[in-house]
This record gives C-alpha cells, sequence and structure tokens, in this order.
C-alpha cells in the first residue's frame, strides 16, 4: 500500500519450496479489518539501518545504472564479462581515487582483481537485495553478498564468504561509479 512514507507492504505470504520434504504449515498472518499501518509495519527498525526514503533527486535512470553498476560487479571481477581477464573490467567500476581492501587507484584495483580466480566461464560473487538510497551527501548503496567455491574437480562447492557491502557512488562522465566501498562480515550481536 502507498503510504506518505512510501510504498509498504500491507500484506504478504511465504510459499515454502515443494522440493524435499514438507515442512509444517505456516499460520497466515493477521491483520485487522481496518489495519493500522503502525501495527502492519511492525517495529521500529535498528537505529544503525536507515530505510530507503520516497525523497529523491535520482531518476529512474539514475537508480537503473546504479543497479547495473552493482550487478556487473561479479561479472567483472569472476569473468572479466567473458573474457577472463578481470583486471581492467574490475578496475573501471571505481572512481579514478577509490580504495578498496587496502587497494588504492587504478593499478592496485587491477592488482587486487588478479588475485582472484578468474576464467571466461567463472561465476563466484553474487549479489542480492540491493538497496540505494540519496542522501544529501550523495548517494549510498548496500546489498548482500555471497562468495561460493565452485565444485571443480569433483571437489564439492562451498560457501567461501558472506555478508554485505556498503558504499557511496559517484556520477562521472563514463557513468555511475564505487567512490567508497566496505565489506561487512556478518556478526549476530548475540
Amino acid at each position: 500500500m502507498k503510504t506518505a512514507d512510501g510504498w509498504r507492504f500491507r500484506k504478504r505470504d511465504f510459499i515454502p519450496s515443494r522440493s524435499g520434504a514438507d515442512p509444517a504449515p505456516l499460520p497466515p498472518p493477521r491483520i485487522p479489518a481496518d489495519p493500522d499501518p503502525q501495527a502492519i509495519a511492525g517495529p521500529a527498525p535498528p537505529a544503525r539501518f536507515t530505510p530507503p526514503t520516497r525523497q529523491t533527486t535520482l531518476t529512474a535512470m539514475d537508480y537503473i545504472e546504479i543497479q547495473q553498476l552493482v550487478s556487473s560487479y561479479g561479472h567483472a571481477l569472476d569473468s572479466g564479462y567473458g573474457t577472463g581477464e578481470n583486471g581492467e573490467p574490475y578496475a573501471k567500476l571505481y572512481t579514478a581515487d577509490a580504495a578498496f581492501a587496502g587497494a588504492a587507484g587504478h593499478d592496485q584495483l587491477v592488482a587486487l582483481a588478479h588475485q582472484q580466480p578468474r576464467g571466461p566461464d567463472y561465476a563466484r560473487h553474487y549479489l542480492i537485495n540491493h538497496v540505494i538510497e540519496p542522501t544529501p551527501e550523495g548517494v549510498k548503496g548496500k546489498e548482500y553478498l555471497i562468495v561460493i567455491d565452485n565444485g571443480e574437480n569433483g571437489k564439492p562447492s562451498t560457501i567461501f564468504l558472506g555478508g554485505h557491502y556498503e558504499e557511496t557512488y559517484e556520477k562521472t562522465a563514463e557513468g555511475w561509479r564505487f567512490k567508497t566501498r566496505r565489506l561487512v562480515t556478518p556478526r549476530s550481536g548475540q
């Protein structure tokens, strides 16, 4: 439903997978006949999470181009977009002065990419649940990451790494690029 704060879920159903054993059915969500929007929204999110705002200075095309940038990350790093050479395609996703994982600038980002397994058909990095948020300082985003070491030569596949990225984007003459990027590994806080 559209609210004064933007689009929000009014009702959402979970449909379990039908492969394997059938899990116990979940009870349907209980929604009052005349729902209180706060009751539907549930408790406020933790203080460090800022939900997307409805005010924006970004155009629809800006959102699409930033999503394309983030979607390109795994393709550039894992396969060089099918060429097997990942250094240049990876470094070109960043601004000229960007730094990530101790690598600063174009040449060091190329070298960082070369440290990763790669090949023309290789796939390892999966990015999902991308959120983009315009702020007074610019544009920031985050998305979940899972890195899978795919089984080769009879070895099983394993999850190598999980977490999420937090980043800022800058619009350059070549399009949107990563300005800052940070990998946050998961911690339950318990």
